[in-house]
């Protein structure tokens, strides 16, 4: 039951502005909303694409349903979402979107029309009466459908008198619209849904992870995959909201400190999750702190005097019998970094293959490649075709760090995906590329299980000049957590690797890592005798066509929220 409806006044209830929602629900008298009138209020303040529909109809059926089972609201309220979310497949709805469309096709039909009557010598450009004629018989078309679905509950002076915001408000309103990128391609949000119960496995197993004697991890991870699952199968899970929920449906337990979700939460409690998150975390290594200060006082020679000058003091030391430890402690990026870097940041924001290639490489390189042992890879930053890149990017992340055996790539063991500044508050593509690594991390388990190695499998995510370090291990059957290692920067100049030089300990304890888990992983390739003693656990990735769907592709969705970047 919700809350008694004797206290409140139905004519000017406002509903409790907890969740992101247009104004015009969250500031209207709640009771007098209705979707249509919403429609053409968004309409009047941004332009609407027919490609929109999909977009705003999720958003805000999960949104309406939300309402309508908050049982803290007046019944009257919820029954008043309920209605909304009728009225979104209501006709009057579907026409709204038809004269869209049909707009649509007018627009093209006239600049086709347009086109074909420029002058061949491009002396002269003409358009034709014929349409004028056409755009004006369309304009008294569109105003006679809006007075025919104008809804007859109400007359038409009981809406136009209803809440509008001002032009000052229309400006902070947040965009619905689906933002174009450089490819030029639209897709609306993807929704986990429709999972198969068939696929979570909620028997007992003796090789469950219990921490401290009494707290099994296991048994309460398959009880948050259930909540998950009951959640795909009725609201929906979304890729900017839900990220850990996701993750869990396909076996991945996300760990990151100050990030998890309020469902995580409810079932685990924070202090359980840090204390899981402290035994998870990797010893650290500590940097030389001799090589720190002759780093960051050749970068200040850098800065004082000239990069020439710090280039060949470095180059000098670099000569010496112990340049062993110089390069075992970075030596050789900092030396990339001052030949590579402009003095002091550009203004200018990179594209997200310049970032790769100006600021991201040669950190990477001097890091995680050895020739002879594992190699590094950006398979999508190829000059492909727009129809490969995509395709190419359904099956591998952005970066990959391959072990070679025979002479060959055997197995990866280091995945990564980047975004460009340019896209840094695009929430969905970020939140995406997220479950993107995870998925590729839990692969790469899986198939070194099958080759016989039980191994550590790294992940990143760079937005913008900020890193982030994952690791995934198997724990025990259908448990695959995935932890935080750490945040690093990207110097952008060589004014700010000063500040890489501080944050040098978390690179060198990724790379340890690295180290770790091949040696391991070519053991086993050397010595093939006996199967992964963790092979029984692994469990098969989810693989329902919305989830397939999600990890086949990089969405381009722009959505802002200022909360969310750190979330993870």
């Amino acid at each position: 039951m919700g809350v008694s409806n004797t206290t409140i006044d139905p004519e000017t209830f406002v509903i409790p502005h907890r969740e992101t929602m247009h104004k015009y629900f969250s500031s209207a008298p709640f009771m007098t909303c209705t979707f249509i009138e919403f429609l053409h209020q968004l309409g009047s303040e941004q332009k609407l694409r027919s490609t929109d529909q999909k977009l705003i109809d999720g958003k805000y059926i999960k949104l309406l349903y939300s309402l309508s089972e908050d049982q803290e609201l007046p019944q009257f309220a919820q029954n008043h979402a309920k209605g909304l979310m009728e009225e979104i497949s209501s006709k009057e709805v579907a026409a709204f979107w038809d004269s869209i469309e049909e707009y649509e096709k007018c627009s093209t039909s006239e600049k086709q029309q347009v086109q074909s009557n420029v002058s061949i010598d491009g002396s002269d450009v003409t358009r034709v009466q014929q349409d004028e004629e056409l755009l004006e018989v369309f304009t008294q078309k569109k105003r006679r459908d809006e007075d025919d679905i104008t809804p007859t509950k109400k007359s038409r002076s009981d809406y136009e008198s209803m809440y509008s915001p001002p032009s000052s408000e229309m400006k902070k309103l947040p965009s619905l619209t689906i933002d174009s990128d450089d490819n030029n391609e639209y897709d609306e949000i993807a929704i986990i849904r429709d999972v198969p119960r068939s696929f979570l496995d909620n028997s007992n197993n003796e090789n469950e992870l219990i921490i401290d004697d009494r707290f099994n991890i296991s048994k309460l991870f398959r009880q948050y995959q259930n909540e998950s699952f009951n959640l795909a199968n009725s609201g929906g899970l979304y890729v900017d909201a839900d990220v850990h929920e996701i993750l869990s449906l396909t076996s991945i337990f996300m760990l990151s400190p100050n990030s998890h979700s309020e469902m995580m939460i409810n079932i685990f409690g924070l202090d359980l999750l840090d204390k899981l998150s402290d035994k998870l975390k990797p010893n650290k290594r500590e940097f030389n702190v001799e090589y720190e200060a002759k780093f960051k006082s050749i970068i200040k020679q850098s800065i004082n005097i000239s990069r020439d000058n710090a280039i060949n003091s470095l180059l000098g030391n670099s000569a010496k019998p112990e340049s062993i430890d110089l390069k075992e402690n970075l030596g050789f990026v900092i030396l990339d970094g001052l030949k590579s870097l402009p003095s002091h940041k550009l203004k200018c924001k990179p594209s997200e293959i310049t970032l790769i290639t100006n600021y991201l490489d040669y950190i990477m390189k001097g890091l995680f490649h050895h020739p002879d042992k594992y190699i590094i890879e950006w398979p999508n930053t190829g000059q492909e075709t727009k129809a490969s890149k995509v395709e190419g990017r359904a099956r591998q992340p952005d970066f990959l760090v391959s072990a070679i055996h025979q002479l060959e790539k055997r197995g990866s063991l280091f995945v990564g995906e980047v975004t460009s500044p340019a896209e840094k508050e695009n929430v969905h593509k970020n939140c995406n590329d997220l479950i993107r690594i995870g998925v590729f991390m839990k692969e790469c388990i899986d198939s070194a299980l099958d080759k016989g190695a039980d191994i550590k499998v790294l992940g990143f995510q760079c937005i913008e000049f900020t890193i982030d370090f994952y690791a995934m291990e198997l724990h025990a059957p259908g448990l695959y957590i995935m932890h935080h290692i750490g945040q690093a920067s990207i110097p952008t100049s060589v004014k700010t690797m000063s500040h890489f030089v501080d944050e040098i300990d978390i690179f060198l304890t990724v790379r340890s890592l690295l180290q770790e888990s091949f040696d391991n992983f070519f053991n086993k390739l050397r010595n093939p005798k006996e199967q992964a003693k963790k092979l029984s656990f692994k469990c098969e990735t989810l693989s329902t066509s919305s989830f397939n769907q999600l990890i086949s592709n990089t969405r381009n969705v722009n959505r802002k929220c200022s909360s969310w970047f750190g979330r993870f």
